[in-house]
């Protein structure tokens, strides 16, 4: 095999990662029916307390327990991720990915309506816990491999893809819709579909660790696009400067980008400031969204309709990678500005219809959700990657995740709240984050400039390439 042809089934393999196992656990609502269908965690319920559709409240806060657990850690390991894919690269990266699927993986498959194993934190709902935070965390693994495939593309195929990847991390919401419908209509049980799909895990992660070994004994030679030709750039850009004198002694003001600044620099930045502000409010309010529609849209009076709304929840979700390479073709033709401003709109549309207490209405916020979660994160991780540089850009995502983790875990206590003493009604949570999304816009506009990926200092052209922050040969580890 080429290395082009490497790098094409490098390409491919990691798109099927993405779309199958980057982001499962967030068609929860689909999971969460398999799992009341199994009766998982039936024994928290006194009989007593039952509520009318077969779940009781403290199952339920359980539930959402588990969810915020693995959502929040899958931030979390941002940091671990990202220092990991940076140092040791992509190959440490995929055994890992592949490592913590499958074993979550196993552990689903061995849920029933006993107590399971007996692990220590209430026996079943153990499972169900550790289950869901390995498949979360090993897709957490699986993003950030993908980073480096922008450095073996030419730059604007490069920032297309990961921004395509991220929409397929969106779309992979829908594995568990997949399984409840094989599950509810074809009778397959729940050990046959998390079985089968830990040993699609197996081969897929092995076969790309082969191919980025391939890559990385065929191209010692390689020019990996983003790193090198940012400080070339950059040098390029200074000695086109007409003003620049040849004496060392003399000093001008130079635009830096900041993909050739040092790690501490791009995380004292004002930028790396605006971009965690906007990532918290906008993932937090996804999450959340995702996490409590099932219980959101039954408060609305789902349960009488067979939850067919759900249903239709986590099948339009996932829908939106028909549309990524429209949305791809957005960033890249009107810049990341306009992108975040248009998540920003998108978010307020969808957070005031959800707020309508009636369930014909919802399908509306379902399709401006689904764009919104997928141009979020298209255009968040392709400005990171493009912005900071593949030789930091994972520890700096890592980092910003790992705020986003710790704002998410916040949503537990809430919902816990509004289930035991508001009768399960979330609107006041959802009007919260409507009002906290507003200001966002205004950020966004006055931060254009910060956004744009230049920082200015000055420096004579002795100094110039100590100014930039890099050095003369950039290493990166693959």
């Amino acid at each position: 095999m080429t290395s082009k042809s490497a790098v094409k089934a490098l390409v491919i393999s990691n798109g099927v990662a993405m779309l199958f196992f980057s982001g499962p656990i967030f068609g929860w609502a689909a999971l969460q029916l398999m799992l009341e269908a199994e009766r998982a965690g039936k024994y928290r319920c006194d009989q007593t307390e039952q509520l009318e559709f077969g779940t009781c409240s403290e199952q339920l806060v359980h539930y959402n327990f588990c969810y915020a657990a693995a959502s929040t850690v899958a931030a979390l390991g941002g940091i671990f991720s990202g220092s990991v894919v940076d140092r040791c690269g992509p190959r440490v990266g995929s055994i890992l990915a592949g490592v913590f699927v499958t074993v979550g993986a196993l552990l689903f498959s061995t849920i029933d309506e006993t107590e399971g194993m007996g692990m220590p934190l209430d026996g079943q709902l153990s499972q169900l816990f550790l289950g869901a935070v390995l498949i979360s965390y090993g897709g957490n693994v699986t993003l950030f491999n993908t980073f480096r495939i922008d450095s073996l593309l030419p730059s604007p195929e490069g920032q297309a893809t990961i921004a395509m990847y991220n929409m397929f991390y969106d779309s992979s919401s829908g594995v568990f819709l997949i399984f409840w419908l094989l599950y509810h209509n074809l009778g397959v049980s729940l050990q046959t579909l998390f079985v089968t799909y830990g040993c699609i895990a197996t081969a897929l992660y092995s076969c790309m660790f082969f191919l980025w070994c391939h890559v990385k004994c065929a191209d010692t030679n390689f020019n990996f696009g983003t790193a090198a030709t940012s400080t070339q750039e950059s040098r390029e850009a200074i000695e086109r400067d007409d003003h620049l004198s040849a004496s060392a002694t003399k000093v001008h003001r130079i635009s830096v980008p900041v993909a050739d600044q040092t790690l501490s620099q791009q995380l004292c930045s004002r930028l790396f400031l605006v971009n965690t502000i906007f990532a918290v409010i906008h993932c937090v309010k996804s999450n959340v969204y995702l996490g409590s529609a099932k219980d959101l849209l039954e408060f609305y009076g789902d349960a009488g309709t067979g939850y067919i709304y759900t249903m239709v929840f986590s099948i339009v979700m996932p829908s939106s990678f028909l549309v990524s390479p429209i949305i791809a073709r957005w960033i890249n033709r009107f810049g990341f500005v306009m992108s975040f401003q248009a998540v920003n709109v998108m978010a307020l549309i969808f957070g005031s219809i959800c707020l309508i207490p009636i369930l014909e209405a919802q399908p509306a916020a379902f399709c401006v959700y689904s764009l919104y979660r997928a141009l979020l994160w298209g255009s968040l991780c392709a400005f990171n990657v493009r912005t900071f540089g593949p030789k930091n850009c994972g520890r700096v995502y890592g980092l910003l995740l790992f705020v986003v983790g710790i704002a998410n875990y916040l949503q537990q206590p809430i919902v816990a709240h509004t289930h035991r003493h508001l009768g399960g009604d979330l609107r006041p949570f959802f009007f919260g984050l409507l009002v906290a999304t507003a200001p966002l816009t205004l950020l966004i506009h006055f931060s254009r400039r910060i956004l744009s990926g230049e920082v200015y200092t000055t420096a004579s052209k002795a100094h110039a390439t100590t100014i930039i922050g890099m050095p003369e040969a950039i290493n990166i580890e693959y």
